[in-house]
């Protein structure tokens, strides 16, 4: 049977549509299936009126029939009627509605075409015979197309269960082929390379990914032990520590991503990444590693850390510097201080107005040096400042921070802000420092402001960080120049409206960059400024 054949008998064998009374009965044969044209009994799939319908619309034609033929055939032959009908109704609608068919023909056959005609008494002994043989084969015929109709819905449901599970086997089989193709697919195009091999060793597949990066083609390596593509001691561990992993269940990599050296067809060798996991077919026992060229990222990393080296170096250096040339200073600082002191002195009363305004503004000057140079001093020794990192309570610190800032704070009307604060993690001197420059910042600019307001206080979290904010209603900045706000140095208002030598913010941004933390400010000019950093809650430790 031709395969258009096969398909075309499976369409009509499985369609909904088809009346199962055209179905075509399944006949086995060895090595090819086959079809032939077994007259099928009709399903009994039907509503039980019609098939009662049925059953009663028949026996009324055979009884109409044998009226009929009552002329020509007198008391002779009166179940042959009811004897087709029933045969026709047990082939038709089933063994019940055939059932009822029997009754009902009994009565007529024995009321209305056996002597005495008429009554259901009185019958003699050949139709007593008669009326069992037709009773007799008709039971038997009704139970020979009952069993046939069971036979043949097993073999129907049988049939489809068939045609369905091969239906499911070939869908399968779609199934298996577009994963095997998205999974080759997929082999093909990953930049990493990828190697399969077995439990012992051996190579199982070798995308070209791999090719690429080893040299070897997959013709090359396929069948052959992974430690080809080892340099020593890699090549010559291997096979041991596949043993003893497959006996022992103890893994080194298995799982766990590393570092390790490949070695290409040329015999060059290389730093990569390897990570390896383990799958099952069946019994058999297989290994996937991932390989990539790390090359460039192990000379990015070598020169980063050069780079890193250098610039410490160099920060070193400058930090040194910035301290040996602050402390040179001081000397003679303290020397032209002094000098101009005793020269005031001395020459008080001979010296004209001018001159003596000269005199303090070279007094002036050069304590703001001195001051300067001491800041930058603390600046360059902020650096170099060991850490003790401890459970630091802020409402403590703040309230020490105020205490200091008392004799500024005298006759002020200022309204201070600060609602509960939370522990955080750092090291209490250095944040007080932070404070105390943030602090003394928000007083000195506020001195316009009656009343003065200052607040302390926790916005939230960043990344796992607390955010610390100190915020005023003072002067302000221009955000334009926020960027020079935390630099060594850097003043956004002249010496004449605020006093101080740039290195606060400086130090606030360097004491907090050591603990992990960044800073960064908010301000609108003439307004008030918002100081934010982060540092970790007491929780993190």
């Amino acid at each position: 049977m031709t395969p258009e054949a096969h398909q075309e008998h499976d369409d009509k064998l499985t369609s909904p549509t088809a009346p199962r009374f055209y179905q075509t009965g399944y006949c086995q044969t060895e090595g090819e299936q086959t079809t032939s044209p077994v007259p099928a009994v009709p399903s009994t799939d039907r509503s039980p009126w019609l098939q009662y319908g049925v059953a009663v619309l028949a026996v009324i034609v055979a009884t109409a029939i044998r009226l009929q033929l009552d002329p020509l055939w007198g008391d002779n032959y009166p179940f042959i009627t009811f004897f087709i009908t029933m045969v026709f109704v047990a082939w038709y609608t089933g063994f019940r509605p055939s059932l009822l068919v029997l009754a009902l023909s009994t009565l007529l056959a024995r009321y209305l075409f056996t002597s005495p005609r008429y009554s259901l008494l009185g019958i003699s002994l050949d139709d007593v015979v008669g009326l069992g043989f037709f009773v007799g084969i008709s039971l038997i015929i009704a139970l020979v197309m009952e069993s046939q109709r069971r036979a043949q819905g097993r073999a129907e449901a049988s049939a489809l269960n068939a045609i369905q599970k091969q239906q499911a086997i070939e869908r399968a089989k779609d199934d298996l082929k577009h994963s095997e193709e998205r999974i080759r697919s997929v082999m093909d195009h990953v930049i990493d390379a990828i190697i399969t091999i077995d439990e012992r060793g051996r190579i199982e597949s070798h995308n070209p990914a791999a090719q690429k990066l080893f040299g070897y083609s997959a013709a090359e390596v396929i069948g052959s032990n992974v430690n080809m593509l080892m340099p020593e001691p890699y090549h010559g561990e291997h096979d041991s520590y596949l043993a003893n992993y497959l006996r022992t269940g103890q893994a080194k990599i298995m799982g766990i991503g590393t570092e390790v050296v490949g070695r290409r067809k040329d015999g060059s060798t290389f730093p990569m990444a390897l990570g390896i996991s383990e799958f099952r077919i069946g019994q058999q026992r297989f290994f996937t590693g991932i390989c990539r060229d790390i090359t460039e990222r192990k000379r990015a990393k070598q020169l980063l850390i050069e780079r890193s080296a250098e610039v410490e170096a160099a920060n070193k250096e400058l930090e040194a510097f910035s301290y040996s040339v602050a402390h040179d200073l001081r000397a003679p600082l303290r020397h032209i201080h002094g000098y101009i002191e005793m020269l005031a002195k001395d020459a008080e009363g001979q010296l004209s107005a001018k001159s003596q305004r000269f005199l303090k503004v070279i007094s002036e000057s050069s304590g703001q040096m001195g001051a300067l140079i001491d800041d930058l001093l603390a600046f360059s020794r902020m650096g170099r400042v060991e850490m003790h990192e401890t459970h630091v309570r802020l409402d403590d610190l703040v309230q020490a921070c105020l205490r200091t800032l008392e004799l500024a704070t005298g006759g002020r009307n200022i309204v201070w802000k600060i609602p509960p604060l939370p522990a955080v993690l750092g090291d209490h001197a250095l944040l007080q420092q932070v404070f105390a420059n943030l602090l003394g910042n928000a007083v000195k600019y506020t001195r316009a402001r009656d009343p003065a307001e200052i607040e302390i206080g926790c916005a939230g979290e960043e990344d796992g960080r607390l955010i610390l904010f100190v915020r005023d209603n003072g002067a302000g900045f221009d955000m334009k120049y926020v960027h020079k706000l935390f630099g060594v140095f850097q003043r956004l208002h002249s010496a004449d409206e605020f006093e101080g030598t740039g290195i606060g913010l400086a130090n606030v941004r360097r004491i907090i960059a050591r603990h992990g933390g960044r800073t960064w400010a908010e301000s609108v000019l003439n307004e008030g400024a918002a100081f934010y950093f982060t540092v970790k809650p007491a929780s993190a430790a």
